[in-house]
């Protein structure tokens, strides 16, 4: 599959799950989990620098819920690439 062939059906998904978002609230991807929206009501908040009081508006958010079963470490691990040892050196289980 050639890059612009990626990029065009990752630009169809994302353009498929926004429009189902908008249109019930929520959109469940199977194997990999599901989006939704939540309305924030606006608050009144603080500038941590300056501590003058501000009001920040109402907004709308979207968060991800990953999918039971997968682990953020079992994930981690599975995704982090080993580097090999550089000329000369060995591993720790290889010495001896």
């Amino acid at each position: 599959m050639s890059i612009t062939t990626a990029n065009a059906a990752a630009d169809d998904l994302i353009h498929a799950v926004v429009a189902h978002i908008k249109r019930d609230g929520r959109f469940t991807l199977p194997r990999f989990g599901r989006f939704t929206v939540a309305k924030i009501k606006a608050r009144d908040a603080m500038n941590p620098r300056t501590r003058e009081k501000i009001k920040v508006k109402a907004r709308t958010d979207s968060s991800l819920q990953g999918i039971a079963g997968v682990e953020r470490d079992d994930w981690r691990i599975a995704h982090t690439r080993r580097r090999p040892p550089r000329e000369g050196q060995r591993r720790p289980s290889e010495q001896s």
